[in-house]
Order: C-alpha cells, then structure tokens, then sequence
C-alpha cells in the first residue's frame, strides 16, 4: 500500500465523522483525555471554557448545558445555527445507517408475488364469465 492513499483515507474518516459531528468543529481538542475512548480536553472557541469528554458533552455544552459542562456564552444566534447543524447532522446519520430489514423485505416480496398470482387468476375469472355472457 502506497503511503499516498494513507492520509486521504484518514481524512475521508474524519470528515465523515465532523459531517455527523458538527459540534466538534466549534471545539479545539487539546489532547486526549486519560481514560482512552473518545474523550478529549477540549476548549470551547467562542467562550474559553475547558472541560474532558466526548461528544456527548459537548453537544451539552453548545445545547443545553449539564453534566458538568456549563452552556456555552455564544449570542443565541450563533447558537441556534449549531443546533440545526447539529440536527441536520442526526439526519444525514439517520440516512446514512437505515436499512431494510432483509426478513421483511422477502415477506414483502412474497406478498407481492401472491397478491400477483391472485389478481391473475381474478382476471381469467372475469375474462371467462364476460365470454360467457358474450357467447
């Protein structure tokens, strides 16, 4: 594997993950947080404060406030423009990991197919009692 396609694969995984995260962006990662998993030191860029997590805290800290994370200072429009990021985020992940489910595909298939059959034999029905009445 050439050390080329190394970075753009990185990055492709990481923009994916700031395009379903957008929060992150509003946040400077210091470093990683001991513990190990996803969470980080972080500063908030609009109001200086500094807390450990992940991204549960702070979608908190830009949302609603809690779990140790004071809400963030920002002006109310500035705010409002993260949340419907932050929804449309949910949106795009939604898409993005919905399924049919392949049990109730092929149960639904299977209905087609019988609803199929009996409209034909229906049809022949009509067609052989309307020859009737023609004849």
């Amino acid at each position: 594997m050439s050390s080329s396609t190394t970075p753009a694969a990185e990055g492709g995984a990481r923009d994916d993950k700031l395009i379903l995260s957008p929060l992150w962006n509003h946040v400077e990662k210091i470093s990683k947080a001991p513990g190990g998993g996803g969470n980080y030191k972080v500063r908030c860029k609009f109001c200086s404060k500094m807390w450990s997590g992940s991204y549960s805290r702070v979608k908190k800290h830009f949302l609603e406030g809690g779990c140790g994370v004071k809400e963030c200072t920002a002006d109310s429009q500035t705010l409002k423009i993260f949340k419907a990021d932050h929804e449309n985020a949910l949106k795009r992940k939604m898409m993005k990991t919905w399924t049919p489910h392949p049990l109730k595909k092929e149960r639904l298939n299977n209905t087609f197919e019988g609803l199929n059959h009996e409209l034909i034999k229906d049809v022949r029905i009509l067609h052989v009692g309307v020859e009737g009445l023609i004849s």
